[in-house]
């Protein structure tokens, strides 16, 4: 990844829909995706779950394209021809993101309880508070930048 030197402005806040993921995910996929690495919890980790992914409140941020094109210009990058390059001009930031647990009345007493354990393994991502049927990812002051365009 190439960082430029270019001013991003805060363009303030705004409600992202929650985003509903159709598709499973495994136990053991959720531990990754948290940043979770030690979790003793005494079930098959490729058992799956759905999720709601509830992003709420972002702040978005941007540079503007004559920034960019004058830094590019200034830049002492070797460009590749064979390679392709992209530029992210807009990202939204997140403090807190929730994972809603879908059809919990499914789920064994055992999942409910290994997904209650999660906040007590090592994380690298924020801090994370369960019930077991809620998961709330706590990304505190340093927001993590989810989506880019």
């Amino acid at each position: 990844m190439i960082n430029l030197n270019v001013s991003v402005t805060n363009a303030g806040q705004e409600a992202v829909p929650s985003v509903i993921y159709h598709t499973e995910w495994s136990f053991s996929w959720l531990l990754r995706f948290l940043g979770q690495k030690t979790v003793q919890v005494g079930i098959d980790e490729n058992e799956t779950l759905l999720l709601t992914v509830d992003l709420g409140y972002g702040t978005r941020f941007r540079t503007f394209d004559s920034q960019i094109d004058r830094a590019l210009n200034e830049s002492e990058i070797d460009w590749r021809k064979d390679s392709r390059y992209f530029v992210v001009r807009e990202t939204v930031a997140f403090n807190q993101i929730r994972y809603k647990l879908e059809t919990t009345e499914k789920l064994s007493t055992k999942m409910q309880d290994a997904v209650q354990k999660i906040p007590e393994g090592k994380g690298e991502i924020g801090n994370l508070e369960s019930n077991g049927a809620e998961l709330k990812q706590d990304l505190g002051q340093l927001p993590q930048r989810l989506l880019y365009r």
